[in-house]
């Protein structure tokens, strides 16, 4: 029989999308050569950052889905001037006309940028508690970071070789969109470039008509990772959830995202894109490089995992 997967965890997966109109990284840094290491918090496994704007300090996520900064429409943040309007696409490809704001200089660290744009969205989980997205348009304008769920820290530097010396796993992406993808390869003989998306609480999510292609052409290497197959939404976007339809459960033997191979994966479909999420930040420390295009993958201890 069937199960029903209603109610499954509707956990929003933060990803903006693209900007198609007005993207910008215009925005401009008040110092330069520095590294500053900064505490965070981790609610599920994602990455929140504290940033301060008009002498008050606010939550947001850090997500490498998001290709700007984002607020929501009640966030309490003042100061903010109309920018317009940009299209945006969500998790789900949902394709949304949305409003466009100048944000007052906000700090985050030691380092105030001032003259980010951030586009406005609807909140859709109340629960999680933040008030904006920090985007991937901070590692497109020259920085680097360093995310350490262990010891609860976020580096930002400009520093260009600060991270060079580390013993690392390199894993390249690319930019679509201004966001990275990587390739991944949940099983053998099938492989598919997928979003980097921090603003997911998931391992890895692929599309369910990927899967359904896959499952085709590799039914018996397929059959052995399915663990359920059942009916109801799995992913929230910006503009609503996913229409139901089949979800199926997976446990990959191994994951190979570029040359590391992660074992021991859960996985779900999604009619939205596939897309590694933030669940990797718990098997080890992440850089972040932009240029080269770059991760460092710093595995932990399996006692921390």
């Amino acid at each position: 029989m069937r199960r029903l997967l209603i109610p499954l965890l509707l956990l929003l997966s933060l990803h903006c999308g693209a900007q198609h109109s007005l993207y910008d990284t215009k925005f401009k840094l008040s110092k330069k050569n520095f590294a500053d290491s900064i505490e965070i918090d981790c609610p599920d496994g994602r990455v929140v950052l504290p940033v301060c704007i008009g002498g008050k300090v606010y939550r947001f996520l850090f997500d490498t889905g998001a290709s700007q900064t984002t607020l929501f429409e009640d966030s309490p943040i003042e100061g903010l001037t109309s920018v317009g309007f940009t299209v945006s696409t969500d998790a789900l490809n949902h394709v949304d006309t949305v409003r466009k704001v100048a944000l007052p200089p906000m700090t985050i660290g030691s380092v105030t940028f001032t003259g980010c744009k951030a586009v406005v969205r609807k909140r859709i989980l109340s629960r999680l508690n933040i008030d904006g997205i920090v985007g991937f348009d901070i590692i497109c304008k020259g920085l680097n970071v360093k995310i350490d769920l262990r010891d609860s820290l976020f580096i930002l530097t400009d520093k260009k070789k600060l991270f060079s010396k580390e013993p690392s796993c390199i894993i390249s992406y690319q930019l679509n969109y201004h966001v990275p993808y990587v390739e991944a390869s949940p099983f053998a003989g099938f492989t598919e470039n997928v979003l980097f998306d921090t603003g997911s609480p998931f391992f890895y999510m692929m599309n369910k008509k990927s899967f359904d292609c896959a499952e085709q052409l590799h039914a018996e290497a397929l059959s052995s990772l399915v663990v359920q197959r059942g009916d109801g939404p799995r992913t929230l976007g910006h503009s609503g959830a996913e229409a139901v339809g089949e979800v199926v459960t997976l446990q990959l033997a191994s994951l190979c995202i570029g040359p590391h191979v992660f074992s021991e994966v859960p996985a779900f479909t999604t009619q939205g894109n596939s897309h590694i999420g933030a669940a990797l930040l718990q098997r080890g420390a992440l850089v972040i490089l932009h240029k080269p295009q770059r991760f460092y993958f710093q595995p932990y201890p399996e006692t921390f995992r």
